[in-house]
């Protein structure tokens, strides 16, 4: 009996190891070797190329779990690169593989990658500025600083580095400039007229810079001929008054007089003798130059040898200083530099 049961136990023993070897084997697959397990153990290692060849053999639900963690990987590496952690090659070439199984047609993915090429797209603009800066390019530097992206770390110097060059640039001021200035100080100070009376007396000071580097400073004729209209209006108001008053007589009756001996009106009379005294010095009133620029600045020497100084400082072009002793007589009439002209519209 006994030598009968050894064989049949031997039997039952080789077939329990057997079984657990079975056993073991599907649970050594079930947990080591299935896809799922393998992808995640992938994901962990970052062997994204793994993850792309188990993909297909994943479940469906699996799969999403998958494709939204690989979203989140996405997203993240953009901010690495964004943070300058990670190059464009390494984070693109992920994005690559994303696309082509995982996360295919994938919106989120897409735009993501957009900001990705915008900022490399930025940080060529932002190198190609400063070779351009290195080779005195200063127009090309600003328009090459002027794409960088706010999300591009180099924003900030971009913009610092685009008023540095503008500040290199020598400025373009050719065309006409103007400046009102008001004469009301200057005509009560001659005239004797109370400067309280009169009316602000804005006449445009014009200076012409030419592309040749010369340039006229003058004063237009009938914007002077207008200013001495006002002021014979208030002046010849005032003079009727008082001579009226000394001689007893209306106006009508003075106006008569004049027109009498003079053969016209007090008031074309008077205007007739100014525009000839104006006719006269006009052309003195005109100063010829020549000019030359640096940065902002653009330095003048009239054909006198005295010299001015304009600054252009963003839309708006100033007189600053010269040597010209005549300009120190403004100062009486409470007139101070600097004078400011902005460009003539065509």
């Amino acid at each position: 009996m006994n030598r009968k049961k050894g064989p049949i136990i031997a039997i039952v023993i080789i077939c329990i190891l057997l079984i657990a070897a079975l056993v073991g084997g599907a649970a050594a697959y079930y947990f080591y070797f299935r896809p799922i397990v393998q992808v995640n153990k992938a994901i962990e290692a970052e062997d994204y190329q793994t993850v792309s060849d188990l993909f297909d053999k994943l479940k469906d639900d699996e799969k999403d779990d998958v494709a939204k963690k690989m979203l989140y990987i996405a997203i993240d590496l953009r901010r690495d690169y964004e943070k300058e952690e990670a190059t464009y090659e390494d984070v693109i070439s992920i994005y690559d593989l994303l696309e082509e199984k995982i996360l295919t047609d994938d919106e989120d993915l897409a735009k993501n990658r957009q900001k990705i090429e915008a900022l490399k797209e930025s940080r060529e603009h932002f190198a190609a500025g400063k070779k351009a800066m290195e080779e005195e390019a200063y127009l090309d530097a600003i328009a090459e600083f002027e794409q960088v992206i706010e999300k591009d770390n180099n924003f900030e110097e971009a913009q610092e580095l685009i008023e540095e060059c503008r500040a290199l640039l020598p400025i373009d001021i050719t065309g006409t400039w103007v400046c009102k200035v008001n004469f009301s100080g200057m005509v009560a100070k001659y005239s004797g007229i109370p400067l309280s009376i009169l009316p602000n007396l804005l006449v445009p000071v014009k200076c012409d810079f030419n592309t040749d580097y010369t340039g006229r400073l003058y004063f237009d004729k009938e914007d002077v001929v207008n200013l001495v209209d006002k002021v014979i209006d208030v002046g010849l108001k005032l003079v009727i008054e008082q001579y009226c008053k000394k001689l007893g007589l209306s106006e009508k009756q003075l106006n008569s007089m004049v027109k009498m001996v003079y053969g016209k009106d007090i008031r074309t009379y008077v205007r007739d003798e100014m525009m000839a005294q104006l006719d006269a010095k006009f052309s003195e009133t005109e100063v010829d130059f020549n000019y030359e620029t640096e940065g902002n600045v653009a330095t003048v020497k009239d054909t006198a040898g005295y010299i001015s100084v304009f600054v252009l400082e963003g839309e708006t072009l100033k007189f600053t200083e010269t040597n010209d002793p005549g300009f120190e007589k403004l100062k009486d009439f409470g007139m101070e530099l600097p004078f400011e002209f902005e460009r003539e519209e065509k």
